[in-house]
């Protein structure tokens, strides 16, 4: 008996002390003037703190969301800066789109002062180039860059071809090195004809089931179909040359440097005894700057982009794969 009386007593002064501490603890939160008093003042005090604190977490999350927004702007926009040139995982697409800069990346933030920004199509990446900022990149632009679309050359990644005139104006580059490989080997004469082909029709043999009334009767045939193939093969001279000749050096190659009937010749006019006439031909595809796959994607892009009346890049890598050069040389 005794003991609970002793036990009672002692929780009563613990729970005594606990009561002190707690309203000296209150006292301390209301009383925010420490004059000994909770009053108006304090509580003008209490409510200006809960104010900062609420405009703080205000503050704090405006900053997260704008940081989160900016974060999803930087994602989806892709602007280029000028210091983005400078990055080693940066690297110029193979198309280029010279253009000015659109509505959404001009009014977002992030894009201030943006030189160009990177689009997608199809897994083809295009970089666009702001016209006024073009000089950043340090690009060549063939013929200028009053165009909207390029694509590299294949002997020099700084320069770009405008797409629209891409295959002829390789067609020519090829022609002038053609010419200078005859002067550079000390050549007397050359000619070049530029040929090429156009497929009208295939010459297929077609099985076709059909219901014809074949002696009055209704059974199903199997007829063959001929299908006739006609080639109309265009040639030009596309330059030919004569000089005095003079003792061969080795030319410096660009668009043909893989075309194995220009190594050929070179190795055998520099030869101890050397050639003195060569005929070959050479097929453009072999040296174009844009193959299928390429132009698969190309077309897609450009059909993204929702350009319209512009000539399919593929129909246009089927017609290079029928052109060549004949190429003839007398030493």
């Amino acid at each position: 008996m005794a003991d609970n009386k002793n036990g009672v007593k002692k929780f009563g002064e613990q729970f005594s002390k606990l009561l002190s501490k707690t309203k000296e603890n209150v006292s301390k939160l209301v009383d925010q003037n420490d004059d000994g008093n909770f009053d108006s003042k304090d509580v003008s005090l209490v409510f200006n703190r809960l104010k900062d604190t609420a405009k703080n977490t205000y503050d704090t999350v405006k900053t997260n969301l704008d940081q989160n927004q900016q974060d999803r702007d930087l994602k989806n926009l892709r602007p280029i800066f000028e210091s983005t040139l400078s990055d080693t995982d940066f690297f110029v697409s193979k198309l280029v789109r010279i253009t000015t800069i659109d509505k959404k990346h001009a009014e977002s933030k992030v894009c201030q002062n943006a030189i160009g920004h990177i689009d997608t199509y199809g897994g083809l990446e295009v970089i666009n180039v702001y016209r006024d900022k073009a000089k950043y990149f340090g690009l060549t632009f063939f013929p200028n860059n009053d165009a909207e679309l390029y694509y590299v050359d294949p002997t020099d990644h700084e320069r770009y071809i405008e797409l629209d005139n891409y295959f002829s104006q390789l067609k020519n580059e090829r022609i002038s090195e053609l010419e200078r490989i005859a002067f550079d080997l000390g050549a007397k004469h050359f000619k070049v004809l530029y040929k090429e082909q156009t497929i009208s029709s295939s010459n297929v043999n077609v099985n076709h089931k059909s219901k014809l009334n074949i002696h009055k009767s209704g059974a199903n045939s199997d007829i063959d179909i001929n299908v006739s193939t006609d080639k109309f093969c265009s040639v030009e001279i596309a330059a030919q040359s004569d000089f005095i000749g003079h003792k061969p050096q080795e030319p410096v190659l660009r668009y043909l440097k893989h075309e194995p009937h220009i190594l050929n010749l070179i190795e055998l006019r520099m030869n101890e005894a050397p050639i003195t006439h060569k005929k070959m031909e050479i097929k453009l595809i072999e040296s174009s700057g844009i193959k299928t796959n390429d132009a698969v994607k190309i077309d897609a892009a450009i059909k993204a982009m929702r350009f319209e009346s512009r000539t399919s890049i593929v129909a246009e890598v089927n017609q290079e794969s029928q052109r060549s050069f004949e190429y003839e040389i007398d030493f």
